[in-house]
């Protein structure tokens, strides 16, 4: 038996837009994508409200949503899942940004072959994936700093603090970690302990 396939919600009002992407992903595998098909943002919130889609191919300009709006929306709906923006428009800008607010790629409708928008896919759902394993690694650090009864504290070049954990905090009877940062041990502690400490970190 195969895998099972990907479920791709493609987000196209253009039918020969979104009858060229079918026939590019039906030719890729027979059963490597599960294409659905909508022609409007809200029909596609609705179809991601119930699950099981597994990354989002959508156009910026829809009936009714345009812009970077429409990738916003979309991705607000739906964090988890990866998106990527096919546009008719080439603005290097628009892409930028669209990036910048979380979108894995950013292709432009006429320039796209089979090869590449299934390279694309594959290296946006790996992404993706990398991206939520980093995500678990640094909530478990947080909590880590937070919990602890250890002091933990990090250093750059010059013994500045660039994070301390929750017990530092209360050892340095400071409110809040971010009133360390920058900061060295010579603001909490006395002279002849600072210099101490300076000169073991500067000889490790």
């Amino acid at each position: 038996a195969g895998a099972t396939p990907l479920k791709v919600l493609l987000i196209e009002d253009n039918p020969a837009d979104a009858r060229l992407i079918e026939m590019m992903l039906a030719k890729a595998s027979a059963n490597l994508f599960e294409l659905e098909h909508v022609e409007r943002l809200t029909k596609a919130v609705e179809r991601l409200a119930k699950g099981g889609i597994g990354l989002v191919l959508s156009d910026l300009s829809l009936p009714d949503s345009q812009g970077l709006e429409t990738f916003t929306r979309a991705h607000e709906f739906a964090p988890q899942v990866p998106i990527i923006v096919l546009s008719g428009l080439s603005d290097e800008n628009v892409a930028i940004h669209a990036l910048h607010e979380g979108a894995q790629d950013y292709l432009v409708k006429g320039h796209v072959n089979t090869h590449l928008l299934v390279r694309a896919m594959r290296y946006a759902i790996e992404r993706k994936r990398a991206e939520e394993e980093l995500a678990k690694e640094r909530d478990l650090f947080h909590s880590l700093l937070n919990h602890l009864p250890d002091r933990i504290y990090f250093k750059d070049e010059q013994s500045r603090f660039i994070r301390i954990s929750r017990a530092v905090t209360q050892q340095f009877r400071i409110d809040h970690p971010r009133e360390a940062i920058g900061k060295t041990d010579f603001a909490f502690f006395a002279p002849e302990h600072a210099e101490a400490a300076l000169t073991d970190e500067r000889r490790v």
